[in-house]
């Protein structure tokens, strides 16, 4: 004898709507998100990473249709406006603005981890719950995700060193000085070292 669903009883789709709404808002917050760190990237050397944002965007894009068609499928209401996402995303709030490449790259990539392990950790759930549909969608959302996580890493420029102190910080740079006042000002800093003064 098969077993056959009771058409009175919800698809198990059906019952992770409220999820799904919840992946979809975090998706377009995440898209949003990417789309922010390209537009404000600051150094000369973003052009690579620049472009890999572009691309991880488009990838992010693609999610978030995979979850309004899983939504659709299931006769669900598709809710995409900035109020509902700002509302029902998970991620961490993005503080960055314009800033060095290497901080908004480290960025999207904390904000995607977050994403991709939150899927993967939902998709054994929807397992246990017979919802193997939705456990698929979630588990090709979260590669989808780890692959643009590799491709950001890839493209990444190296962190600036933060160059050390001068040994004459705060001095006036004898190139800022007049011929005649750069003897005048060695003689009085001379001074001022050997008498353990602060310097002028």
């Amino acid at each position: 004898m098969s077993a056959l669903r009771d058409p009175a009883e919800p698809h198990a789709g059906a019952t992770s709507m409220p999820l799904l709404q919840r992946y979809l808002a975090t998706a377009i917050d995440l898209h949003r998100q990417v789309k922010h760190a390209s537009w404000n990237l600051r150094e000369p050397d973003t052009v690579i990473l620049g472009k890999s944002l572009g691309k991880v965007a488009l990838a992010m894009e693609y999610c978030c249709e995979l979850l309004v068609a899983h939504a659709v499928m299931h006769d669900g209401t598709v809710n995409g406006t900035v109020q509902l996402v700002a509302a029902r995303s998970f991620l961490p709030r993005y503080r960055l603005g314009r800033a060095a490449a290497h901080l908004h790259g480290a960025a999207v990539i904390e904000a995607m981890e977050i994403f991709a392990a939150s899927a993967r950790s939902t998709a054994t759930g929807a397992v246990e719950r017979g919802d193997r549909d939705t456990a698929a969608l979630l588990i090709e959302i979260a590669r989808c995700t780890e692959r643009q996580i590799w491709m950001i890493r890839a493209a990444m420029p190296p962190a600036q060193p933060v160059p050390p102190p001068s040994p004459l910080a705060g001095e006036v740079s004898p190139d800022l000085l007049a011929p005649g006042e750069v003897d005048r000002y060695q003689i009085a800093r001379n001074g001022a070292a050997s008498s353990g003064g602060s310097r002028p």
